[in-house]
């Protein structure tokens, strides 16, 4: 698998893993959004599970390759002020306040910049000032609204007044191969003679999350189609990243150090396919400040970054 992408004057040259598999600390526990703090800082909501209770927000700061830092967690499971069942959605005023929706609860309660406790508020049901499940959104430069429509596999964009203007993708899945292992929920098809199948262009299978650039390319969490397909501002088909991650993350890359049993099961493996390739990725972002595409990649616990370089003539410069 190419760690470049290249298509129409694009490239998306893939940068670096970040995190793994942890109820606390430094990792993550299914990764279910995410939003761009200061600088180069990111919040992601964990999901965790009944298990190991691994529901948080992190503050983590990206940095280069290597250079992930964990900054806080907050947000945790339990009862009463500050704390959740089902985090899900995360957001950030221009005050650094976190505002974070709870999926369970039906609420959003606010954090300030430190990760203190502010308010909350929310319950069930459908009317004004009420929460069921929401889903991805973001905005473009002029306000436009771009909706993950999940259920619908589509994106819809609409004005800031909430007018219809466009929507694009339809229902599409990826292929069986008649050689393939067994799909389960752990990722796609894997053929055993590499030939793997992929979605065509344009189809989404459940999207979840939506980001658009300054340039005015869209980028969708293709959840069941495990990638993340790219559109141009009218809403044609560019590319996918199918996932890239075949350096191990600096936390990842600790916890084999200090387990030598994780390393011998490593080189068990026969194809370490699944280790780079994303598993229902359910967020994307994109930094204006540093051109970087960053994935939630949820059922492997980490992030990946990838860096987008407008002209392909600077690309080869660089190199």
């Amino acid at each position: 698998m190419p760690l470049t992408t290249v298509v129409r004057g694009r490239c998306y040259d893939w940068s670096h893993a970040v995190g793994r598999g942890s109820a606390s600390g430094t990792g993550f526990n299914y990764p279910q959004t995410m939003c761009l703090g200061s600088g180069r800082d990111i919040y992601v909501a964990n999901r965790g599970n009944e298990n190991n209770f691994g529901m948080r927000v992190n503050k983590v700061r990206l940095g280069g390759p290597g250079e992930e830092e964990l900054l806080d967690e907050f947000f945790k499971f339990g009862e009463g002020e500050g704390r959740s069942t089902w985090p899900f959605g995360v957001a950030v005023d221009g005050n650094d306040h976190v505002y974070v929706s709870d999926e369970w609860n039906n609420t959003i309660t606010v954090f300030d910049g430190s990760g203190k406790f502010v308010r909350t508020w929310g319950k069930s049901g459908s009317g004004d000032g009420e929460f069921n499940q929401p889903w991805g959104i973001t905005l473009d430069a002029d306000g436009n609204m771009f909706v993950a429509d999940w259920k619908n596999h589509r994106v819809q964009k609409l004005s800031p007044k909430g007018e219809f203007l466009m929507k694009f993708g339809e229902y599409g899945t990826v292929p069986a191969p008649s050689n393939a292992f067994a799909v389960t929920y752990l990722g796609p098809w894997v053929s055993n003679t590499g030939t793997n199948e992929y979605p065509k262009a344009g189809m989404l299978n459940h999207p979840t999350d939506v980001a658009v650039d300054p340039d005015g390319d869209i980028y969708v969490a293709d959840w069941g189609n495990h990638r993340v397909s790219i559109f141009d501002s009218q809403g044609n088909p560019l590319a996918n990243l199918m996932g890239d991650a075949q350096v191990m993350s600096k936390w990842g890359q600790q916890s084999i150090d200090a387990n030598p049993d994780m390393m011998k099961a490593l080189r068990r493996v026969k194809n370490l396919e699944p280790q780079w390739r994303f598993c229902f990725p359910t967020a994307v972002d994109f930094n204006p400040a540093t051109n970087e595409i960053i994935v939630a990649d949820s059922q492997r616990n980490r992030l990946q970054v990838y860096k987008k370089v407008r002209d392909y003539v600077d690309f080869q410069a660089n190199l």
